[in-house]
């Protein structure tokens, strides 16, 4: 895989939106808008399954497997008896060891730009802050509920082969009794590229569609849609001979080509 060069990019304005932008643009702001109108959000409804699936801002439910505390515990944090032993766990008041506040990813607060709207991403400035009123326990169920959600074109004005984008998200993440147990608030600034038409490139392997539970918790090499329903051509997905493919998740699966140069593909 070759180097991307500043000329294989088009140059990017502050509120001027090339076509593949304008539309996901304007349905992310639509989608902000309608969290910020949402008002506040019935708990009750939503851990007894009432909640309608597309309530704005009601967006994961994830189960915490205790296998997946312990390990992360043991990686994060090892000498913590508090987090590592249960039994010692027990003896300090709690009901059994307990994830970090930490254990829920944070992937669909600060809400990256739409991936079709890209071809490279550069993240940088990720930051945020977390207010834990209650532990996570094994055997919990969580509920991500978005309150808020901004994103600010802060690209300058004369131009960059960047698009500058500062995102921030904030969100509440309640166990299955309808307790709060933390408070979130994440900023993450994206740096935003597009390749120029006709430039080359090759599709690369499955990699974060960023749906399921596997790849909103960091591992997307087990993504549960893997091949068919997120990124590029493989098992269940035709077209390798193709004159024309459609990349849904380009900033993650396009790799550019530099002129006069050969690629050799390994299967």
């Amino acid at each position: 895989m070759a180097e991307y060069k500043d000329d294989d990019f088009l140059t990017l304005y502050p509120g001027v939106y090339i076509d593949g932008e304008k539309e996901l643009f304007k349905a992310y702001l639509d989608e902000c808008e309608a969290i910020e109108k949402r008002g506040t959000i019935d708990v009750q409804a939503m851990i007894n399954g009432t909640l309608p699936e597309d309530t704005p801002g009601f967006e994961k439910i994830y189960p915490v497997p205790e296998a997946l505390v312990k390990y992360q515990n043991a990686r994060i944090d090892p000498e913590n008896r508090l987090i590592n032993d249960a039994d010692y766990a027990k003896q300090m008041g709690y009901k059994n060891l307990f994830a970090l506040p930490t254990f829920a990813p944070h992937s669909n607060v600060d809400k990256v730009f739409p991936p079709a709207a890209r071809d490279t991403i550069l993240a940088n400035q990720l930051n945020g802050n977390i207010t834990s009123y209650l532990p996570i326990y094994p055997g919990d169920t969580l509920y991500l509920v978005i309150n808020k959600r901004t994103i600010r074109d802060i690209t300058p004005a004369e131009g960059d082969k960047h698009r500058f984008l500062a995102i921030s998200g904030e969100a509440s993440l309640y166990n299955q009794n309808g307790e709060k147990v933390n408070d979130m608030v994440w900023n993450i600034c994206e740096g935003v590229d597009c390749v120029k038409a006709g430039d080359r490139v090759a599709v690369g392997p499955p990699g974060d569609g960023g749906k399921c539970y596997a790849c909103n918790t960091g591992h997307p090499n087990i993504c549960a849609n893997a091949f068919p329903n997120t990124l590029g051509i493989g098992p269940g997905t035709q077209g390798a001979y193709a004159e024309y493919v459609l990349s849904h998740f380009p900033q993650n699966e396009l790799f550019h080509i530099q002129k006069k140069k050969s690629i050799c593909c390994l299967v």
